[in-house]
């Protein structure tokens, strides 16, 4: 028979088993409350630390209840309690390790996963094989769809309801053969091996514990995870092996129970297990949930930024089971460092070819303005009377100086560009029926105006009969043949059609004004008769529309070939008019000197006008994508958002339904991974980022902290007095460690330039033993007293 309680032992019974279920029902509500929110607690199967939670508060309080009266108590209360709540409790047990195998093994093939190394690389091969990727999608599709099944849902309903069916057919079979158990027991006796009710359920538990808990302890053997699974799940089966045989023994020795019942070790069992499955879980949730308000958004970007502080990140999402979200973020950067790239490179192509056919433009405005002046030129020498050919030398076009304009225009964005340039220079005049002293009557050699002050770039070029090195500048016979100027003619620029030559130009963009002298080397005959008919000569008249003048003979007449231009669309268009200077006291002589003047716009800016080019890549305008990078984009979309992917990121349903749309219509533009990537970096902020900050500051490292201020001690020593040591080696130190705390809550962080980069870095763990923790909080508070009274000395 079974010892009756006394009156005391019933009440602490009965409170016992009211505190311990109000213990189960609190916690076991507010895990199922955080798990949606919290994946510490979801990695975990809710569903079935849920089971395992009903069925130790069942257990606990029958069994506490019927050891408070036993008289009272329907006998077969514990009989129902022993198999169904071992049988669910042992379920829930083995599922959750099942799971965490599950997790191991999918941890490891996401790190080992080669279409993930691929999209993380700096550059992709350009048209990538879809078919491959399309094949390996499948595969991995297919092993994770035979490794889920038995995780899923469905599996686990299956096998709870067959170990609840074979509970119940057991338990009916015993009740119809049992006098002790039935519903109106005949005899009411104790839980000893003597009743044989209880065979079945002890050698169940007696299978469980030493075939399965052993299995289980070698399978969860080595397995580390960030949210400590593995480690709660081998402290719930080792504190089984030990307190459950001491339960089974304490019931099969009735003296035993005459110091201490047994229910008090299935209790304590019980209730330790409830501790590592759900107690503990739920006390780092909240913890992690308090630590997310002292994050900084700043300090996030920060550490994603930095390459050191990444990968530690990177080792923590891998830890829990979440390195998808670090692989995303990489291949998606990658994905758009190589957008860039290509956008860069075709603008840069793009902006060559419009410098290029606008350098074009500019030649051919060259050669049209040369032939301007030659015309106007010869127009003029005909009007004085002096036969000739003019030949131009323009500018050679990189003394355009278009750089400086390019740079406005495109900071400015426009749509036109202003440009700036120098115009041709008239390079020499020659006159044939002027020859040299001395020279050869069967062949002679015809005069040269030479360009006196011609800038860089431009040369006078001899005419038939001369040779390159024959030239004013380097011959210094020539400079002693030249005869005295006595007159001076001036072609200067006016503006003779106002209809095409607008007005003057205005002064913020006036161009420098540009002369070309031409100096006679020989006296006419009859210069100054010349010179007095050019002077009672009338004005000359307008312009005819420039023609590109060839050729003119020794009489000033000419036969010109004819290239009529539109004048308004460029920029200058010279005129010439001709005015006679004497000079006193020298031989009449005509010197010639052009200057061409740009031309004004509409509204009174001297520039050239250029549309840009209409031919630019279409996703530098409209966002599409060259058809190789298109195919990255959507190997990127079957390797992270393709429903049952290996690296399938957890983003909302209605984000990847969007970007599978886009896929299936083709529609790839390089924002359509912005909102998932978002969504990413919100998870890895929200799970993996707390626990990076919580991690960086450990026992170990204040102790190296220490250890640095002593030898900040040592180094003041050398430099101050006992005395003065004293106060500042501590301020120092001091100082050092509330800056070093602070880099959690402040938004700075502060990097050391050591191999590391970051000294905290170095993946430690947190302080396990109480002691430890204790020693960290008193350091922790006496650091901050110091703070205190050091910021407020007169408190």
């Amino acid at each position: 028979m079974t010892r009756q309680p006394t009156y005391t032992e019933s009440i602490i019974y009965l409170v016992l088993a009211c505190v311990l279920a109000a213990i189960y029902i609190l916690t076991t509500m507010g895990y199922y409350y955080l798990a949606p929110d919290t994946p510490e607690l979801r990695k975990r199967s809710v569903s079935l630390t849920i089971v395992g939670a009903i069925a130790s508060t069942g257990v606990s309080t029958i069994f506490l209840v019927q050891a408070a009266s036993p008289a009272t108590n329907p006998s077969f209360l514990p009989l129902w309690g022993a198999y169904i709540g071992f049988a669910a409790w042992s379920v829930s047990l083995l599922g959750r390790v099942w799971r965490a195998r599950f997790l191991a093994d999918i941890r490891r093939a996401k790190a080992n996963n080669q279409m993930a190394a691929a999209a993380n690389a700096a550059t992709a091969q350009q048209g990538t094989n879809l078919k491959e990727m399309h094949a390996q999608l499948r595969r991995e599709q297919k092993w994770l769809r035979r490794r889920r099944a038995p995780m899923g849902d469905a599996t686990l309903t299956g096998v709870m309801a067959a170990i609840v069916l074979s509970t119940l057919v057991c338990l009916i079979l015993v009740q119809c053969m049992s006098n002790r158990y039935r519903l109106v027991p005949l005899d009411i006796g104790g839980h000893s091996w003597s009743n044989w009710e209880y065979i079945p359920f002890y050698v169940t538990s007696g299978f469980f514990m030493v075939i399965l808990c052993p299995v289980i302890i070698w399978l969860l053997l080595g397995m580390h995870d960030a949210y400590n699974i593995a480690s709660d799940l081998q402290l719930t089966v080792s504190f089984t092996l030990m307190v459950a045989p001491v339960y089974f023994i304490w019931t099969s020795i009735p003296m035993l129970e005459h110091f201490l019942d047994a229910i008090w070790w299935l209790a304590v069992l019980l209730f330790a297990a409830h501790v590592f499955s759900v107690v503990r879980p739920l006390r780092r949730a909240l913890r992690l949930r308090l630590e997310r308000r002292l994050l900084s958004r700043n300090e996030f970007r920060r550490a994603l930024d930095d390459p050191v502080a990444f990968r530690r990140l990177e080792k923590l999402a891998e830890a829990d089971f979440s390195v998808e979200n670090c692989r995303f973020i990489k291949g998606y950067r990658a994905l758009q460092e190589r957008t860039e790239t290509v956008k860069r490179q075709q603008q840069k192509r793009e902006e060559e070819e419009r410098l290029k056919a606008e350098q074009t433009a500019v030649d051919q405005l060259s050669t049209l303005q040369a032939a301007h002046v030659a015309m106007q030129t010869a127009l003029a020498m005909r009007a004085l009377g002096l036969p000739g050919t003019v030949e131009i030398s323009p500018v050679s076009p990189q003394h355009y100086h278009m750089a400086d304009d390019v740079a406005r225009a495109q900071e400015a964005e426009s749509a036109k560009l202003t440009l700036d340039w120098n115009p041709p220079r008239i390079s020499c005049i020659q006159i044939p029926g002027a020859t040299r002293p001395h020279a050869s009557k069967s062949a002679p050699q015809p005069v040269l105006l030479p360009l006196r002050d011609a800038p860089s770039g431009m040369r006078a070029r001899p005419m038939s009969g001369h040779s390159a090195t024959d030239s004013f500048y380097s011959n210094a016979t020539r400079q002693s043949e030249m005869i005295e100027v006595a007159q001076h003619v001036t072609l200067k620029t006016y503006h003779s059609n106002a209809s095409v030559l607008p007005s003057p130009v205005t002064p913020h963009c006036q161009p420098q004004k540009r002369t070309s002298s031409l100096v006679a080397s020989r006296q006419f005959n009859s210069a100054s008769a010349r010179a007095t008919r050019l002077a009672e000569a009338p004005a000359m008249p307008a312009l005819p529309p420039p023609a590109l003048y060839m050729s003119s003979s020794a009489h000033g007449s000419a036969a010109p070939v004819r290239r009529d231009f539109d004048a308004s669309t460029i920029s200058p268009v010279p005129t010439v008019s001709v005015s006679l200077s004497p000079t006193s006291g020298q031989t009449s002589m005509p010197v010639a000197t052009a200057s061409l003047g740009p031309r004004a716009d509409a509204g009174g800016a001297c520039s050239m006008y250029t549309e840009k080019s209409e031919h630019v890549a279409d996703f530098v305008n409209n966002g599409s994508l060259p058809d190789w990078l298109a195919e990255d984009y959507r190997r990127f979309y079957y390797i992270f958002l393709a429903e049952g992917a290996l690296l399938e990121v957890n983003v909302d349903h209605s984000v990847r339904a969007r970007v599978r749309s886009a896929i299936a219509r083709g529609c790839i533009e390089p924002t359509m991974f912005d909102e998932a990537y978002h969504a990413v970096l919100e998870l890895l902020y929200r799970n993996t980022f707390p626990r990076y900050v919580s991690s960086l500051l450990s026992a170990e490292e204040m102790d190296e902290l220490d250890a640095e201020q002593g030898h900040l001690s040592l180094v003041e020593v050398d430099h101050h007095s006992e005395e003065q040591h004293a106060g500042v080696s501590h301020d120092i130190a001091e100082h050092q460690k509330r800056r070093y705390l602070s880099r959690f809550t402040d938004g700075t962080m502060h990097s050391r330039q050591t191999t590391s980069q970051w000294s905290y870095g170095r993946g430690r763990r947190q302080p396990r033993t109480l002691v430890a923790r204790l020693r960290r909080w008193w350091r922790l508070q006496r650091d901050e007293l110091t703070a205190w009274r050091d910021d407020y000395p007169n408190s």
